[in-house]
Protein backbone atom coordinates (compact mmCIF):
# COMPACT_ATOMS: atom_id res chain seq x y z
CA UNK A 1 0.00 0.00 0.00
CA UNK A 2 2.68 2.48 0.60
CA UNK A 3 4.81 2.04 -2.19
CA UNK A 4 1.30 2.60 -4.42
CA UNK A 5 0.87 5.86 -2.27
CA UNK A 6 4.44 6.55 -3.07
CA UNK A 7 4.32 5.94 -7.18
CA UNK A 8 1.19 8.27 -6.58
CA UNK A 9 2.47 11.29 -4.40
CA UNK A 10 6.11 11.45 -5.21
CA UNK A 11 5.59 12.22 -8.83
CA UNK A 12 2.59 14.63 -8.04
CA UNK A 13 5.09 16.22 -5.45
CA UNK A 14 7.59 16.83 -8.07
CA UNK A 15 5.37 18.10 -10.38
CA UNK A 16 4.26 20.20 -7.94
CA UNK A 17 8.06 21.40 -6.83
CA UNK A 18 8.36 22.10 -10.20
CA UNK A 19 5.24 24.19 -10.61
CA UNK A 20 6.21 26.15 -7.95
CA UNK A 21 10.30 27.41 -9.24
CA UNK A 22 9.00 27.96 -12.63
CA UNK A 23 6.27 30.44 -10.89
CA UNK A 24 8.71 31.75 -8.76
CA UNK A 25 11.30 32.10 -11.42
CA UNK A 26 8.60 33.47 -14.07
CA UNK A 27 8.03 36.39 -11.38
CA UNK A 28 11.52 37.48 -10.72
CA UNK A 29 11.38 37.83 -14.62
CA UNK A 30 8.29 39.32 -14.62
CA UNK A 31 9.52 42.10 -12.07
CA UNK A 32 12.78 42.77 -13.06
CA UNK A 33 11.44 43.18 -16.94
CA UNK A 34 8.73 45.75 -15.33
CA UNK A 35 11.31 47.63 -13.56
CA UNK A 36 13.51 47.75 -16.91
CA UNK A 37 10.92 49.47 -18.57
CA UNK A 38 10.28 51.81 -16.10
CA UNK A 39 13.54 52.72 -15.40
CA UNK A 40 14.14 53.00 -19.62
CA UNK A 41 10.73 55.21 -19.49
CA UNK A 42 12.32 57.52 -17.04
CA UNK A 43 15.58 57.52 -19.18
CA UNK A 44 13.69 58.58 -22.29
CA UNK A 45 11.64 60.97 -20.20
CA UNK A 46 15.38 62.51 -19.12
CA UNK A 47 16.48 62.11 -22.66
CA UNK A 48 13.58 64.26 -23.76
CA UNK A 49 14.06 66.90 -20.30
CA UNK A 50 17.34 67.59 -21.57
CA UNK A 51 17.09 67.64 -25.60
CA UNK A 52 14.03 70.38 -24.73
CA UNK A 53 16.43 72.96 -22.38
CA UNK A 54 19.16 72.42 -25.10
CA UNK A 55 16.76 73.47 -27.86
CA UNK A 56 15.51 76.56 -25.68
CA UNK A 57 19.04 77.32 -25.11
CA UNK A 58 19.91 77.39 -28.58
CA UNK A 59 16.78 79.60 -29.69
CA UNK A 60 17.94 81.94 -27.33
CA UNK A 61 21.14 82.56 -28.42
CA UNK A 62 20.77 83.62 -32.38
CA UNK A 63 17.95 86.03 -30.98
CA UNK A 64 21.20 87.85 -28.45
CA UNK A 65 23.83 87.31 -31.60
CA UNK A 66 24.29 91.02 -32.94
CA UNK A 67 21.38 92.96 -31.55
CA UNK A 68 21.02 95.34 -28.52
CA UNK A 69 18.95 94.14 -25.76
CA UNK A 70 18.19 95.42 -22.26
CA UNK A 71 19.27 93.61 -18.87
CA UNK A 72 15.44 93.22 -18.48
CA UNK A 73 14.37 91.72 -21.62
CA UNK A 74 17.52 88.95 -20.93
CA UNK A 75 16.89 88.64 -17.47
CA UNK A 76 13.12 87.16 -18.70
CA UNK A 77 14.81 85.00 -20.89
CA UNK A 78 16.75 83.85 -18.17
CA UNK A 79 13.63 83.14 -15.68
CA UNK A 80 11.48 81.58 -18.62
CA UNK A 81 14.71 79.18 -18.82
CA UNK A 82 15.44 78.40 -15.39
CA UNK A 83 11.24 78.00 -15.01
CA UNK A 84 11.57 75.76 -17.57
CA UNK A 85 14.50 73.72 -15.77
CA UNK A 86 12.32 73.86 -12.48
CA UNK A 87 9.22 72.59 -14.33
CA UNK A 88 11.46 69.30 -15.35
CA UNK A 89 13.26 69.40 -12.60
CA UNK A 90 12.49 65.74 -11.11
CA UNK A 91 14.58 64.67 -14.81
CA UNK A 92 17.24 67.76 -14.95
CA UNK A 93 20.00 68.50 -12.08
CA UNK A 94 20.34 71.21 -10.12
CA UNK A 95 24.05 71.69 -11.15
CA UNK A 96 23.11 71.13 -14.67
CA UNK A 97 19.95 74.21 -14.01
CA UNK A 98 22.78 76.23 -12.83
CA UNK A 99 25.60 75.08 -16.05
CA UNK A 100 22.29 76.47 -18.32
CA UNK A 101 22.01 79.52 -16.45
CA UNK A 102 25.66 80.27 -16.49
CA UNK A 103 25.78 79.42 -20.51
CA UNK A 104 23.11 81.71 -21.42
CA UNK A 105 25.04 84.61 -18.95
CA UNK A 106 27.75 83.75 -21.04
CA UNK A 107 25.97 84.20 -24.43
CA UNK A 108 24.54 87.48 -23.09
CA UNK A 109 28.65 88.74 -21.96
CA UNK A 110 29.78 87.73 -25.45
CA UNK A 111 26.93 89.50 -27.15
CA UNK A 112 27.36 92.97 -24.78
CA UNK A 113 30.66 92.93 -25.95
CA UNK A 114 30.51 92.68 -29.19
CA UNK A 115 27.91 95.17 -29.17
CA UNK A 116 29.48 97.78 -26.96
CA UNK A 117 32.35 97.49 -29.11
CA UNK A 118 31.22 98.69 -32.31
CA UNK A 119 33.33 97.50 -34.20
CA UNK A 120 31.88 95.86 -37.22
CA UNK A 121 34.06 93.02 -37.87
CA UNK A 122 32.86 92.01 -34.78
CA UNK A 123 29.58 92.43 -34.69
CA UNK A 124 29.25 90.92 -38.75
CA UNK A 125 30.28 87.72 -38.03
CA UNK A 126 28.46 87.49 -34.58
CA UNK A 127 24.95 88.79 -36.08
CA UNK A 128 26.03 85.74 -39.05
CA UNK A 129 26.57 83.62 -36.22
CA UNK A 130 30.16 83.08 -38.35
CA UNK A 131 33.69 82.98 -36.54
CA UNK A 132 35.20 86.27 -35.57
CA UNK A 133 38.59 86.67 -36.66
CA UNK A 134 42.00 86.55 -34.55
CA UNK A 135 42.60 90.19 -35.49
CA UNK A 136 39.28 91.48 -34.11
CA UNK A 137 39.79 88.95 -30.98
CA UNK A 138 42.71 90.79 -30.13
CA UNK A 139 41.27 94.31 -30.20
CA UNK A 140 38.31 94.03 -28.02
CA UNK A 141 38.95 93.59 -24.04
CA UNK A 142 37.20 90.51 -23.36
CA UNK A 143 35.82 88.94 -25.92
CA UNK A 144 38.15 86.09 -26.43
CA UNK A 145 37.55 85.23 -22.69
CA UNK A 146 33.29 85.47 -23.60
CA UNK A 147 34.10 83.73 -27.03
CA UNK A 148 35.51 80.74 -25.04
CA UNK A 149 32.85 80.11 -22.54
CA UNK A 150 29.98 80.35 -24.49
CA UNK A 151 31.88 77.27 -26.70
CA UNK A 152 33.04 75.15 -23.75
CA UNK A 153 29.94 75.14 -21.56
CA UNK A 154 28.06 73.67 -23.98
CA UNK A 155 29.87 70.89 -24.22
CA UNK A 156 30.18 70.75 -20.18
CA UNK A 157 26.09 70.30 -20.48
CA UNK A 158 26.43 67.45 -23.00
CA UNK A 159 29.28 65.93 -21.30
CA UNK A 160 27.46 65.84 -17.60
CA UNK A 161 24.03 64.23 -19.60
CA UNK A 162 25.96 61.46 -21.55
CA UNK A 163 27.65 60.39 -18.19
CA UNK A 164 24.64 60.38 -16.30
CA UNK A 165 23.56 57.72 -18.78
CA UNK A 166 26.06 55.27 -18.70
CA UNK A 167 23.94 53.03 -16.35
Amino acid sequence: MDSELLKVVLPAAIALVGTIITVVLGYRYWTRQRRASRRDALLDERARAYKELWEKLEDIHPCLRGRQYEPSQFSQMVREVNAFAMKLGLHIDDQDSSLASRYLESVFEYCSIINNSNIEAAMRPSFETTVISRDVLDRVEGLEAAQEKVRTLPGQIIKRFKSSHRD
